[in-house]
């Protein structure tokens, strides 16, 4: 599953408690077996900033539309200021 999307599936149409818990323990595994064994990370290009940024949050801005300082890029959130990774 690693090289597949993690996508929900559809909720079973029930109030059987025992399969609604089933249900999500089943979606739990997938959630565990898509991010356990993450071996690359896919980065897609930001125009804004976010809005909230967080130590140590991993960005890749565009470069044109925002630009936090280095151009085109990748960038951590360090000390309250983006910082191009090299």
């Amino acid at each position: 599953m690693p090289d597949q999307i993690y996508s929900v599936e559809e909720p079973p149409n029930t109030e059987d408690v025992d399969t609604i818990v089933g249900w999500v323990l089943k979606e739990l595994q997938k959630v565990k077996n898509q991010f356990g064994e993450t071996i690359s990370l896919e980065l897609r290009l930001r125009g804004s900033a976010p809005q909230k940024p967080r130590e140590g949050m991993i960005v890749a801005a565009d470069g044109t539309n925002w630009n936090p300082g280095g151009g085109k890029g990748v960038y951590t959130w360090l000390a309250g200021a983006w910082v191009k990774m090299s």
